[in-house]
């Protein structure tokens, strides 16, 4: 019986040994994933960001195309105004 009890305490020892030999690299590959994942987040923050700004030029031109047609249908309607006057 004395076997069976040492071996009983024996074990979880040896596991709790491993399980300290082991948090080390776990804890490090912990942090490399941690690292790539900020990384990811990074990026996509930056794509984010231009994406942001190449709309927001989007917006100004579509405002210029519209003012520009704008210009162009007044001027229109203008001369059709005056052409409607002479007759």
């Amino acid at each position: 019986m004395p076997d069976i009890e040492n071996h009983t305490i024996r074990l979880p020892q040896e596991m709790r040994e491993e399980m300290r030999q082991n948090f080390g690299e776990v804890r490090r590959d912990l942090t490399r994933l941690e690292a790539k994942v900020n990384d990811g987040f990074e990026h996509l923050s930056e794509e984010i960001e231009e994406m942001r700004r190449a709309f927001a030029g989007e917006t100004v031109l579509g405002r210029m195309a519209a003012k520009n047609v704008d210009d162009r249908l007044a001027d229109l309607e203008r001369r059709m105004v005056a052409l409607e006057s002479r007759s």
